[in-house]
């Protein structure tokens, strides 16, 4: 095996080092952040006031989320997908109960 960067090469051959010779403890941290992306990294975490920089969306200056790629708020895209359509030019979509957060769709309301 070439190694054009030797930092690197005795770095992976430290990690598969510990791998073997502690495998309880690396199955143990395995599992753990399997744990953490299956059911942590999205939902729990939500009430943070930033999010990490691997998800979709972003919490804007009025306290909306927008998708990070086109800069859309969430709350308008998850309306359109509830009624099936676009919305029209005049449309608004309301937070029942006042929350910017809380994008589901039983607390949108489309409105004229």
């Amino acid at each position: 095996m070439e190694c054009e960067e030797w930092g690197k090469c005795i770095g992976i051959l430290f990690v598969v080092a510990f791998a073997i010779v502690y495998w309880p403890i690396t199955l143990a941290i395995i599992g753990l952040y399997v744990v953490y992306v299956l059911f942590l990294r999205d939902e729990e975490f939500d009430w943070l006031p930033y999010r990490p920089s691997d998800q979709k969306t972003y919490l804007d200056e009025n306290g909306y989320y927008r998708f990070t790629d086109s800069d859309r708020l969430v709350h308008r895209w998850v309306a359109e997908k509830k009624i099936g359509r676009r919305l029209y030019p005049g449309e608004v979509v309301h937070h029942k109960d006042g929350d910017k957060r809380d994008n589901s769709e039983s607390n949108l309301e489309v409105m004229t």
